[in-house]
């Protein structure tokens, strides 16, 4: 850069482009997990326009500046230009008061300007401010979108951040471009993993009675669990968004969590609440084609999950049990789906088996807080010395996962379904030492967060499950 160039100051924008993500909607999220009550307020704040709700919600919540998912590269270029004794502005539509507080965290910048309640700083408003300040040429500007398309005109140079092609040849009609900062590079993948495709697996279990009442391979009732299963894993994917969203500060502080492209700012908060109502609308737009005892087990399965997520994840050992449930409720959509009989059977040795997978869920979270150094609650409600009560607790209900299935194999209901229901007691030793195993992988520390997907990638499980599968075909 030539020296007379130096003096030029840089004005930075802030959401989208020195962080990546949105200010207010995050201040929102916290503001409506925090107080609802409040939350039901915005539509009165926004009466007197965007600024004024801007600086109600800044002055109720506070954004923790330190765990926000800043654009890194940009700070690394804005770092160096300070070295340099470069002049660099924060000049933002988000409110002042978050504005300054992200200055003070950075301390990259000599001036903050933000919304001040009255005054929205976006657009045509942030053109102007600088114009005044500056002149005509006599700055250079740090922006994201098309809002920022007046800025930049009368700018004597851009950056440009995470800008698609389209708007970075119209902002290189009229402004110098002088550095360009790339957005996500994988949007397909960022994609996948936000709506956590590879939890679909899950919803297999919306098979399992009709596997268990020997109907899985007539196409009626297959295509019908096809379908509820479908409707079950966009409606799963939009709760995991949802829970991510309410999430995202202790998702950022979490040694692997903060990978995710919520909470690590690889997927926009917008684009999040697009994929939300997308995946619901489809999920029960299917739903409509199926029985409507299905709809409405769909329906509480949205209601568990979104209580979930706000409130009885902080309850300890409610969770567990709302997780177990949750397992559950996809056996149940299996059979309201096709109208297969109910087996208290089945449901009742799901209830034991996903309770002990739902505590070690629990269970390998403290191990690693544990392990970490972590003295502090890893969640509202559990806390370090809990772990040994889990475990027992754990070990407990897959044992009497076992017992169920034992006093099943030796029941009259076994009998009308097998011809040699004797060949089934082999199951109960192959229960026994899947669950026993994978409890030992645990308190050894080999699994590490849902032992569902654990247990899809683990060779000796697709072992037991095949030696089960056998048999229970020899025994038909």
């Amino acid at each position: 850069m030539k020296a007379n160039e130096q003096d030029i100051p840089l004005c930075i924008d802030l959401d989208g482009t020195l962080l990546k993500t949105d200010t207010l909607l995050e201040s929102l999220i916290l503001l409506f997990r925090h107080e609802p009550l409040t939350f039901l307020r915005l539509p009165w704040w926004m009466r007197r326009g965007k600024a004024h709700l801007k600086r109600r919600v800044a002055e109720r919540v506070h954004l923790p500046v330190d765990r926000l998912p800043y654009h890194r590269d940009l700070l690394r270029f804005l770092q160096e230009e300070k070295k340099n004794d470069r002049r660099i502005l924060l000049v933002t539509a988000a409110d002042d008061i978050v504005a300054k507080r992200i200055s003070a965290h950075t301390g990259l910048f000599t001036e903050t300007f933000g919304s001040d309640g009255q005054k929205n700083l976006r657009g045509e408003a942030k053109a102007a401010l600088l114009e005044g300040r500056f002149g005509l040429k006599g700055f250079i500007y740090a922006g994201n979108s098309r809002w920022d398309l007046p800025v930049w005109e009368k700018a004597s140079q851009a950056i440009v951040v995470g800008a698609k092609p389209s708007l970075l040849k119209r902002i290189e009609n009229h402004t110098p471009v002088l550095r360009a900062f790339s957005g996500a590079s994988s949007s397909w993948m960022i994609l996948a993993r936000a709506l956590r495709l590879h939890q679909w697996i899950k919803n297999i279990l919306i098979f399992f009675p009709l596997i268990t009442a020997h109907r899985i391979f007539e196409p009626s009732f297959f295509l019908h669990a096809s379908a509820a299963a479908l409707s079950f894993s966009l409606a799963a994917s939009a709760a995991y968004l949802v829970n991510d969203l309410f999430d995202l500060q202790e998702d950022r502080l979490h040694t692997w969590k903060q990978d995710r492209p919520l909470s690590a700012g690889d997927l926009s908060l917008q684009h999040a609440l697009f994929l939300i109502i997308g995946c619901m609308l489809v999920s029960f737009l299917i739903a409509t084609t199926l029985p409507f005892a299905f709809v409405v087990v769909l329906g509480t399965y949205v209601v568990l999950t979104t209580l979930y997520s706000l409130i009885l994840k902080r309850l300890p050992l409610v969770d567990t049990f709302i997780l177990a449930g949750l397992y559950i409720l996809r056996i149940v959509a299996g059979h309201a789906a096709t109208h297969v009989a109910y087996s208290a059977w089945l449901l009742l040795f799901a209830l034991f088996l996903f309770f002990s997978l739902a505590l070690m869920k629990r269970y390998t979270e403290l191990y690693f807080a544990r392990s970490e150094g972590i003295s502090t609650l890893i969640r509202e409600g559990y806390s370090l010395t809990d772990i040994e009560h889990i475990r027992i607790f754990g070990a407990v209900s897959a044992s009497l996962a076992v017992l169920v299935l034992a006093l099943y194999v030796n029941s009259e209901a076994v009998r009308p379904l097998y011809r040699l229901p004797q060949i089934l007691w082999l199951l109960c030793p192959l229960l026994l030492y899947w669950v026993s195993r994978i409890w030992f992988l645990a308190a050894r520390g080999e699994i590490r967060g849902d032992p569902i997907l654990f247990a899809v990638r683990d060779p000796m499980s697709y072992v037991v499950g095949g030696i089960a599968a056998i048999t229970m075909l020899a025994a038909t």
